[in-house]
């Protein structure tokens, strides 16, 4: 639930009431088994997201939209993370909260799955109208405790910050396959034209299964004018389709 469209103020209330709908217990084993407060592997995902995104950078490859913004902020972003990580130590002190007692977040806090709900589903955009507009639907329902609500501006934190990883996991990925792309690239282009191993080499980069690459690889043929090769992979991607 942390990558889907943004939602209209009329639809998050009602994604408010569905989730208050869900039952929840008190049970702080299942608190401590969910790993909400342990981010420690997202900050180590974030560090080495940046360092090969800056790797690929000094290599020369294209990095896709976003990639350039989110190195610029990282270091803020470590640092929040850092804090938040110092902050909820789980092998000093537990807060004791509901959790979700059915459905895909069981065993999470209620308010993280809130969290989710308010950052998830706006875009990673949380602004004070939506937020409103959540919890009075949500507790008109099932009210939420004090310590709760106290949690909530950490809770958006860490569901922000398991975002900003898997959108940067994506952009990391995208451009990995741009520097498949460029290689191929100039491979593709010392080939004799007509030459099989034209063919072989598209048939290895099982480009059907690599969109992005596939995108990259198809502009870079373009800007050096080579459309039979734009063909024959066009003609691949169509028979890997079927």
């Amino acid at each position: 639930g942390l990558r889907d469209i943004s939602l209209s103020k009329e639809k998050l209330e009602a994604l408010a009431r569905e989730t208050a709908a869900r039952s929840v217990r008190m049970d702080k084993r299942a608190l401590k088994r969910s790993g909400v407060f342990d981010i420690s592997g997202d900050r180590r995902a974030l560090i080495a997201l940046n360092a090969r995104l800056d790797q690929l950078a000094e290599m020369g490859v294209e990095l896709p939209i976003g990639a350039k913004s989110l190195m610029d902020a990282f270091y803020v972003i470590e640092k929040t993370v850092a804090a938040l990580e110092a902050s909820f130590d789980a092998k000093r002190r537990m807060p004791m909260v509901p959790v979700e007692a059915e459905g895909e977040r069981v065993n999470l806090p209620r308010i993280y799955s809130i969290a989710i709900d308010i950052a998830g589903r706006r875009s990673g955009r949380v602004d004070t109208a939506a937020l409103e507009a959540y919890l009075n639907a949500y507790q008109a329902v099932r009210p939420l405790t004090m310590r709760e609500l106290s949690l909530l501006l950490s809770m958006l934190k860490l569901a922000l910050i398991r975002l900003i990883r898997l959108e940067g996991e994506d952009m990391c990925e995208r451009a990995e396959q741009y520097a498949m792309a460029e290689d191929a690239a100039n491979r593709l282009c010392c080939m004799p034209r007509g030459s099989q191993r034209i063919k072989t080499l598209i048939e290895k980069l099982d480009i059907s299964s690599r969109p992005a690459m596939a995108e990259r690889l198809m502009t870079l043929l373009l800007e050096r004018d080579s459309y039979e090769l734009i063909q024959s992979i066009s003609q691949s991607i169509s028979f890997g389709g079927n």
